[in-house]
């Protein structure tokens, strides 16, 4: 049997995770007798891996350290993200991939992007295959309702892509509503010691729970099982974050608020709609105003994710919200206008995998 091992060893948000399984399983679609292992930073959430059967082995590297001593040395393929041979990210991931290059040996590895000389890989929606257990007790603690559920993720990695407090609120009272008897599942997490969402407190979780009745505190839940709560939600809401990609991986439309540097570039066969900000300079990871730049270095938001910029969208926002719940938009449309509206800003080829993932078959 042929192996492969996907050197995906990065920064350990939960988006880097997601994008070495999405390879891991094209790969495993293509030849399904490939053995495919995966190389991950032990920081990051090692457990998604699980949800993942066609992965046969994970390892995980600490970046300060040496080589994980279980890691087999040969391999037939080695297929080692492209972002790691830049020399640009932090000195210890240079230095464990510097390592790693003159540690392994392996008959073929990408050069970049250019996969010419390993097995073929076919472009299919990544499916998290949760634990029974996780999704049963989703299911004790969301039982099945008529009126619509979200999830919702009020705070991402940065606190300077975080909204405010009053925005949620504004959204939330927004939803019940028109929803009287709708809920809302908070996804998110304080555990410093992994990806944490920044930019909300304990008591801002309190104050929206108290408010709104039908609010559901999911905070520190576990990763799989607020995915598994999730699962359970019609709609995602969430600024930009890697864990609403693996929202996406379990078959959940997503209502990303788009701001500052990065843009949504993943489509997982499921509807996404981002309502852009009017800033031209979006996404601002080629070019950043001074005042921007610094109010980053200063850890507060930037003009496009303040109070005064999201509530302007809010009815864009709440339009996009009841068109994703009715199912009046469905992926292919969205997937077409969000490539179209990005390919303004940045041209073409901005979303991953373009145009494969808007094949007659890529659904999830």
């Amino acid at each position: 049997m042929r192996s492969l091992l996907i050197n995906w060893v990065y920064f350990r948000p939960v988006g880097h995770v997601v994008e070495a399984l999405r390879l891991a399983a094209g790969f495993a679609a293509a030849d399904p007798e490939l053995e495919i292992s995966l190389l991950l930073n032990a920081e990051s959430p090692l457990e998604l891996a699980e949800c993942v059967p066609e992965i046969a082995h994970v390892y995980a590297a600490d970046v300060r350290q040496a080589i994980p001593g279980d890691l087999p040395r040969d391999w037939d393929y080695v297929f080692t993200d492209p972002r790691a041979a830049t020399g640009r990210e932090s000195r210890d991931l240079d230095r464990f991939h510097e390592a790693f290059r003159k540690w392994v040996h392996a008959k073929a590895v990408n050069r970049g992007w250019d996969v010419e000389t390993l097995p073929a890989r076919a472009v299919t929606p990544l499916h998290l295959r949760l634990p029974d257990a996780v999704r049963r007790r989703a299911a004790e603690l969301l039982p099945d309702i008529s009126a619509p559920r979200l999830s919702v993720l009020p705070a991402a990695g940065s606190q300077m892509r975080t909204p405010s407090l009053e925005f949620w609120s504004a959204l939330f009272a927004e939803f019940f509503d028109r929803h009287g008897d709708g809920e809302i599942v908070l996804l998110g997490s304080f555990d410093q010691s992994r990806s944490f969402t920044r930019g909300i407190t304990r008591e801002d979780v309190r104050t929206l729970t108290r408010r709104f009745p039908h609010v559901h505190d999911a905070f520190d839940a576990g990763l799989l099982q607020q995915l598994a709560m999730a699962e359970r939600c019609r709609l995602h809401i969430s600024p930009h974050s890697g864990m609403s990609f693996a929202v996406q991986a379990v078959g959940v439309p997503w209502l990303a608020l788009a701001a500052q540097q990065w843009y949504e570039y993943l489509l997982n066969g499921v509807p996404l709609v981002s309502v852009f900000p009017d800033c031209p300079l979006y996404p601002c990871y080629r070019e950043m105003y001074d005042d921007c730049a610094e109010r980053i270095r200063r850890g507060v938001r930037t003009p496009c994710i303040e109070d005064a910029a999201l509530l302007a969208k809010l009815p864009a926002i709440v339009s996009s919200m009841e068109a994703l719940l009715a199912g009046s938009i469905n992926y292919r449309d969205a997937a077409l206008a969000h490539e179209a509206a990005l390919a303004k800003l940045l041209g073409p080829e901005s979303i991953v995998d373009w145009p494969e993932v808007v094949a007659d078959g890529y659904l999830f």
